[in-house]
C-alpha cells in the first residue's frame, strides 16, 4: 500500500492497496482519499480493511480446519492440549502464517504501487474533480484486470524454446520454467567447475532457492546427473503442485 498526490484539484492524497493474485498478478484491493495525512484517520481506515479481511478470508473457514486438525490427533491428551492452549490463539497463529509465507516473504517494496500511481496519473490530471478521479482509478483497476486475465492465460499455455532440449518443463507453468531453467545453467557451471556430486539422497535441499520456491534446484540437478534420481513420477509430482492453485501453493504449504 502508498499514497499518492496531485490526482484531484481538491489536493485529496489517494491511497491504494494493492494484492497479489495466485498467478502473480498485482490488482486493485481498494482505494481511498482522504483530506489529511492524520494517522488516526488512516489507521481507522486501515482498521476496517484488516476486519473484512480477517473475516472474509480467514475468519470463514480457519475454525474448521483446525478442528478438523485436532480431531486427527492420535491421542486425546494432545487433543485437550492443543484445545485448551492453541485454540484460543488462533487469530494470531493464522496471520503469523500468512505473514511467513514464501510468497509474502518476497515482497519487500512498494514498487507495484508506485507503479500503478505513474500509470494512473499518465491518464488522470491533477485538475479532475473526484468523481473524474474515480472514473480514472476504474479506468487503470479494468486495464490491469485485463493484463491479469492474460498473465492467468500464459501461466499454462506459454512455453520457453528450451522446452525441446528438457521437455520435462513443458508441465511446468511459464513464469516457473524460467526458474528452472536459471537452476539448470547454474548445474551446468558446477559441471563446468568440476564440482562433486552432492552427497544427497532425498529431493529436499536446504539451498535458499528450494527453501524460497520448493522447486528442483541446481544441486538436485546435479545429483540427477544420471538420469536415475529424478523419476518421471517425481517430475510430475512437482509439476501438479501448480495445477489447481497457481502460485497459491506457496501459501497452502504453510
Amino acid at each position: 500500500m502508498d499514497s499518492t498526490h496531485k490526482t484531484n484539484k481538491h489536493d485529496w492524497k489517494l491511497y491504494t492497496m494493492l494484492v497479489q493474485d495466485v498467478f502473480g498478478s498485482w490488482l486493485a484491493g481498494s482505494h481511498f482519499f482522504i483530506n489529511t495525512e492524520e494517522q488516526g484517520i488512516v489507521t481507522k481506515r486501515l482498521q476496517v480493511l484488516k476486519q473484512w479481511a480477517m473475516y472474509k478470508i480467514t475468519h470463514i473457514s480457519y475454525e474448521q480446519l483446525v478442528q478438523e486438525a485436532i480431531a486427527s490427533l492420535p491421542f486425546n491428551s494432545k487433543k485437550t492440549y492443543v484445545q485448551y492452549y492453541w485454540f484460543k490463539n488462533i487469530v494470531k497463529w493464522v496471520m503469523w502464517s500468512r505473514q511467513h509465507s514464501p510468497l509474502l516473504l518476497q515482497i519487500t517494496s512498494t514498487s507495484p504501487v508506485e507503479s500503478y500511481h505513474v500509470v494512473l496519473k499518465k491518464r488522470g490530471n491533477a485538475s479532475f474533480g473526484l468523481l473524474r478521479a474515480c472514473k480514472v482509478i476504474r479506468s487503470v483497476d479494468e486495464s490491469y484486470i485485463n493484463c491479469a486475465s492474460q498473465v492467468r492465460f500464459e501461466f499454462k499455455t506459454r512455453c520457453l524454446i528450451e522446452v525441446v532440449t528438457y521437455s520435462f518443463l513443458a508441465g511446468f507453468p511459464y513464469p516457473v520454467q524460467l526458474l528452472l531453467v536459471d537452476e539448470i545453467q547454474a548445474f551446468d557451471k558446477h559441471i563446468e567447475d568440476g564440482k562433486a556430486m552432492p552427497d544427497h539422497d532425498t529431493l529436499k535441499y536446504s539451498c535458499q532457492f528450494f527453501c524460497k520456491y520448493l522447486l528442483l534446484c541446481q544441486h538436485l540437478f546435479h545429483c540427477n546427473i544420471h538420469g536415475d534420481f529424478i523419476t518421471d513420477k517425481h517430475w510430475e509430482a512437482f509439476q501438479n503442485t501448480f495445477s489447481k492453485s497457481g502460485f497459491n501453493v506457496y501459501v497452502s504449504q504453510m
